[in-house]
């Protein structure tokens, strides 16, 4: 955890001169420590071109990339054989903002949104240096419904925030 808060820390120091590679590098770290990783059984793609993943995929938005995209190996058989099939987790846009008081734009939750929706991805973060929000979607009626659930600030939430990914 202690490398977390460092990773943290460093990346917010930089402020203008930071990047939103350093926030997907925070998120690789969250992602270790909620154990979704390839070692528990998870798929994880970096800008991940959403047709590449084996789901079913909105067709007009085959060709959007995702930051990250998690999903875990599963198998569904049929008459014949066993397919194999990637379970939607959570799709994970990382965001530079240069402090404190950045926020994410309409633009930022609208590109999360398409990204959930083209997966049915059923849950979405949203991370910066600085802050994170968790949103999760809702399938079941005509129009998803993709709601904010939880706003973090990151150097003081982390470990909230690998609790909940732990959870999905």
């Amino acid at each position: 955890m202690d490398f977390l808060t460092r990773q943290i820390e460093r990346y917010q120091k930089l402020g203008t001169q930071g990047y939103e590679t350093n926030t997907t590098a925070i998120a690789n770290t969250l992602l270790d420590f909620a154990k979704k990783t390839p070692s528990h059984g998870y798929i994880i793609r970096d800008e991940c071109i959403m047709r590449a993943i084996s789901t079913v995929v909105l067709a007009v938005s085959e060709n959007i990339k995702a930051d990250k995209a998690v999903h875990q190996e599963t198998v569904h058989p049929n008459r014949v054989s066993v397919i194999p099939y990637e379970k939607p987790v959570v799709v994970v846009e990382c965001k530079h903002h240069s402090n404190l008081n950045d926020e994410f734009s309409k633009d930022d939750f609208d590109q999360i949104t398409q990204y959930m929706i083209a997966a049915k991805f059923p849950n979405g973060i949203l991370l910066s240096e600085f802050n994170a929000t968790v949103l999760v979607g809702k399938y079941s009626g005509k129009i998803p419904q993709i709601e904010i659930v939880k706003d973090l600030k990151l150097a003081q939430n982390s470990s909230e925030l690998i609790e909940i990914l732990s959870e999905m």
